[in-house]
């Protein structure tokens, strides 16, 4: 059976994992944001209508996005979340249902992994489809990256 090295791994093994890579490669300090969104509360007792955004974290500069978590404690129905920044409405989770309760969804979409923020980046969920349920609930977002700045 053959094995095979990736080439990252290659340069690596030759001259030492710190010395070859950056740290949004190999690395890197992986940190977080956390946002919780009372349905009921954020916008006034009425619902958050299907175009609106929601504005949940900042990358910062230079911070590279690895994956996220997206939670909630009630089905949102219809309505449909995307999660990414001014330049992609859909760059970390493509927009979608989010009808289980009480379960993690782990999302990094394709255009989103790896991002390398060019300065200091709103992530923002926009909903879509359908208002979301203006109940006493709430919707969990957390956000991982690396960023080795500080």
């Amino acid at each position: 059976m053959s094995q095979f090295t990736g080439p990252r791994t290659a340069i690596a093994l030759q001259t030492g994992l710190t010395t070859a890579q950056s740290a949004k490669f190999a690395g890197g300090r992986v940190k977080s944001f956390v946002e919780e969104i009372n349905l009921s509360t954020i916008n006034g007792g009425s619902a958050v209508a299907s175009g609106d955004t929601l504005r949940v974290g900042v990358l910062p500069k230079g911070a590279v996005f690895l994956y996220g978590h997206l939670s909630t404690t009630v089905t949102l129905g219809s309505s449909q979340l995307a999660i990414g920044d001014a330049g992609s409405a859909a760059r970390f989770r493509a927009a979608a249902v989010l009808t289980a309760t009480a379960t993690v969804e782990v999302f990094a979409a394709a255009a989103g992994r790896q991002y390398e923020a060019p300065a200091d980046t709103p992530v923002v969920v926009t909903v879509s489809a359908a208002n979301l349920p203006a109940t006493d609930n709430t919707v969990r977002i957390e956000i991982f990256y690396t960023d080795d700045s500080n």
